[in-house]
């Protein structure tokens, strides 16, 4: 007895980390369970993706929202009915590119395969990223399970994965583009930031120029693997846009964005917080409605921000990959690529390229910086519980509030990325530095 109780207190640590992987997997699972009725039924972000890319293989628009109803009626029971003021086709051709194979499959069959698609991308990039990846090596076992269920038990992901978004399979295509640092790869990292890009160029661009351009001894592979990206993606667009409802679809793209700038998209409007923006946008545009004063705030302060993130990316004094500066990289370039383009809150899978630069950080040392961008991480992770009742508060008291409930996971991305920025360009600085003291 005393023997087991010592056995007990000696490896306490370890029970509890084991019943808490336990206990997270069963959530989990019980999480993936709920999503799948959804998934399968009424994806309503992919049932717009699927009955555009039927279009491609007919005479009907992909970018027309009574030809794409017609489609869904004809493909679904039209119990089902979409509500096309959420659900606009503003999604470039080479998504409908990517999902023409779905178009020749029935509606279930169709949702089924996205659906574990999905999943099993998404948790695969989860779980190479911290379990196996080369940068993570070396990093306490338990802050990597944490991240692991975290990362999928993220509730605005598990959301996601029941609207078939495809932000899904973007962030884990591109959480092994990113993170894998063997030169022997280059091309499958390639070929996934690639199909990354075609599904959500505003997420994942930005980050595939890291994946090519960070090794400056390979510069001129990068050139001349953003040179064959560019071909392809141009061969996808011309190709898909011979379709006979493709003609136009440039300006009917535009205008299915104007209206959506009238209605979800707005970054004037009170929503949900279920659906809220991201973008730094929001942030003024909860005073004003003048586009001219809210793209001005948006051009002066992600402008400078993406200035100086460039400039502390190309100092040649220390190289991108050494320490922990490529993984900061990461982070930096992925919060920031939020501010400038409309997303919603399912791109806030970009979260989790924070989370590599912050293990390293926190497994070296507890400081400031670590626990100031922990806890930010933490309220974005825990930000869609807010239920509010603001019909009890008046004046003063409801302004505030209905800032935060509206405008504050856009508040909480912005200032994440000041601080990684910031962190970057002192770094920049740092490195410069120690030549001269040696």
């Amino acid at each position: 007895m005393i023997a087991l109780r010592r056995f007990l207190t000696t490896n306490f640590a370890t029970f509890l980390l084991l019943a808490t992987v336990i206990a997270g997997c069963f959530i989990i699972y019980v999480d993936v369970r709920q999503s799948m009725h959804k998934a399968v039924w009424d994806p309503n972000d992919f049932v717009t993706l699927y009955a555009g890319a039927i279009c491609t293989n007919s005479d009907c628009n992909p970018y027309s929202v009574p030809d794409l109803d017609t489609v869904l009626r004809q493909k679904r029971d039209t119990a089902t009915l979409q509500d096309w003021t959420d659900q606009l086709p503003i999604y470039p051709p080479t998504t409908i590119f990517l999902l023409k194979p779905l178009a020749r499959l029935s509606y279930q069959t169709a949702t089924t395969v996205w659906y574990l698609l999905s999943l099993l991308i998404y948790g695969g990039g989860v779980l190479w990223l911290f379990l196996f990846s080369p940068g993570l090596r070396g990093a306490p076992s338990a802050l990597r399970a944490i991240a692991v269920l975290l990362a999928l038990h993220f509730p605005k992901m598990i959301q996601c994965l029941g609207f078939g978004n495809p932000s899904l399979i973007v962030t884990g295509l591109m959480l092994f583009a990113v993170f894998d640092e063997g030169d022997r790869r280059f091309l499958p990292r390639l070929i996934c930031a690639t199909v990354a890009v075609w599904l959500k160029f505003t997420s994942a661009l930005p980050l595939m120029l890291l994946v090519l351009f960070s090794d400056r001894a390979h510069s001129r592979r990068a050139w001349f693997a953003l040179l064959a990206f560019g071909l392809a993606t141009f061969g996808v667009v011309w190709y898909t846009g011979q379709a006979v409802g493709m003609q136009h679809w440039l300006t009917d793209l535009q205008q299915d964005i104007a209206i959506g700038e009238q209605n979800g998209m707005s970054p004037s409007a009170h929503i949900s917080p279920s659906n809220v923006l991201l973008n730094a946008a929001n942030l003024p545009g909860y005073f004003t409605r003048n586009p001219i004063i809210i793209s001005g705030f948006v051009l002066i302060a992600v402008g400078s921000l993406t200035a100086f993130l460039i400039i502390a990316l190309l100092s040649r004094r220390i190289p991108l990959m050494k320490d922990d500066r490529y993984e900061l990289a990461a982070a930096a370039v992925s919060i920031v690529s939020l501010l400038p383009a409309y997303h919603r809150f399912c791109d806030i899978g970009l979260l989790l390229f924070v989370l590599p630069w912050l293990i390293r950080r926190l497994s070296r040392q507890i400081d400031v910086l670590g626990v100031t961008v922990s806890m930010i991480m933490g309220l974005l992770y825990f930000s869609w519980e807010r239920r509010i009742n603001l019909h009890r508060f008046s004046g003063g008291a409801l302004r505030t509030l209905e800032f935060f409930y509206y405008r504050g996971d856009a508040l909480l991305v912005f200032t994440l990325a000041v601080i990684l920025v910031c962190m970057m360009f002192r770094q920049r600085f740092a490195d410069g530095e120690r030549p001269a003291a040696a």
